[in-house]
């Protein structure tokens, strides 16, 4: 995979070399050592491929270079590097994105450090009503809609608000709302609450036009079914 003039990969053979690694169950020292160079690497496209690479080694030093990630310039390598973090049950994790969720200056990038602060804090036990007050004080001061719809998914997966908010964005405006909306009630949906869902969804369904929000509320619809 390495190019013969001067030693250097080539864009093509990172991708490969990317491609490989995400088929592979586990990540060797000779990986990581690769790896460390391209998470230097002056395309931020494939620095912004090396995050879900590293889900496939939940190690500290796989939560370090994402931790490099997560200050990279680009707003999408931070995403992702978020993203990513939500599967390390590590408290350096909740750390960073603990700060990252109010002080990230790009609005999805910041969502995104939400979401996986909240899934870490219930995963490894730290829900406090303390941490609810702080989330429900971010909630209510928070200036982005992007990152308010995140908050309140943090409150109901904490159980401490129902989906009611969450219902309210399939009414909003702008698609990409409507869809992560339902991306967060498909992840929230249980029996105690598929009937309140449904009812939500079927009204979006009756007036909605665009076609992946469609697709994925009649989704969530055969979900619902399943459940009765």
């Amino acid at each position: 995979m390495i190019s013969n003039q001067k030693n250097e990969m080539t864009s093509n053979e990172k991708n490969d070399f990317l491609d490989h690694l995400e088929q592979q169950p586990a990540l060797g020292a000779n990986d990581f050592a690769r790896l460390r160079i391209l998470a230097k690497d002056s395309d931020s496209y494939i620095r912004g491929r090396l995050p879900f690479v590293l889900m496939n080694a939940v190690t500290e030093e796989s939560l370090s270079l994402l931790m490099t990630l997560a200050a990279d310039p680009d707003p999408l390598v931070r995403t992702e590097a978020y993203d990513s973090m939500s599967e390390f049950p590590f408290q350096q994790a909740v750390d960073l994105l603990y700060e990252a969720a109010t002080k990230d200056p790009d609005s999805l990038a910041r969502s995104y450090a939400i979401i996986s602060w909240a899934e870490l804090t219930r995963w490894l036990n730290q829900l406090t009503a303390d941490i609810i007050e702080y989330a429900d004080n971010q909630k209510n001061c928070e200036k982005s809609k992007r990152c308010l719809l995140s908050w309140i998914y943090a409150l109901s997966l904490f159980k401490s608000h129902g989906i009611t908010e969450l219902l309210t964005f399939l009414k909003d405006k702008e698609d990409h709302l409507r869809r992560t909306a339902l991306s967060y009630l498909s992840d929230l949906l249980d029996e105690s609450n598929c009937e309140e869902i449904g009812q939500g969804v079927r009204a979006l369904l009756e007036e909605e036009t665009v076609l992946p929000v469609r697709t994925q509320g009649e989704k969530l619809l055969q979900s619902i079914q399943q459940l009765r």
